[in-house]
Order: structure tokens, then sequence, then C-alpha cells
């Protein structure tokens, strides 16, 4: 918390943004957003197709997961 005092949610979302459309896994050379667990993806898009609300529970920040939860599992940032 006390790296991030002083940044609004808004600029704390575009630095998140950036870092997924860049960061790279050190050993495949991969974005993160494209290693993400196939068979979670899988079962996620299963209970949505089934009427089910699916939502992230993670231990990293919400700050952090919003801004591309949606973009790599289909779950709106409101989740």
């Amino acid at each position: 918390m006390a790296t991030h005092a002083g940044t609004t949610t808004e600029e704390f979302e575009q630095i998140v943004r950036e870092w997924t459309a860049t960061a790279r896994h050190p050993k495949t050379g991969r974005l993160y957003t494209e290693m993400v667990y196939q068979p979670c993806s899988s079962c996620l898009a299963y209970l949505r197709a089934n009427g089910f609300k699916t939502y992230i529970v993670s231990g990293g920040g919400m700050e952090f997961m919003r801004p591309w939860t949606e973009q790599v599992y289909g779950i709106h940032p409101s989740r």
C-alpha cells in the first residue's frame, strides 16, 4: 500500500493495464495474460453458459485484479 500512496484509483488502473500489456514471463517470454489456467477459463465459460454468475476471488488486491480479469476471464470488474 505504501508504494501506491497518493495514486488515484484511475492512475493505478492505468499502471496495471500497462503492466499487463507488456509484462512477460521470464522463462517463456509470453505475456502473463496469455498464461491463464485454461481449465479455469473453460469452467468459467461453462458456468456462465448455464446461468451462473462468476466472480474472482484472489489473494491479490482488487485494485490490481479488476483492470484485467474481464479480458482474460470474462468477469466484469464489479465481480
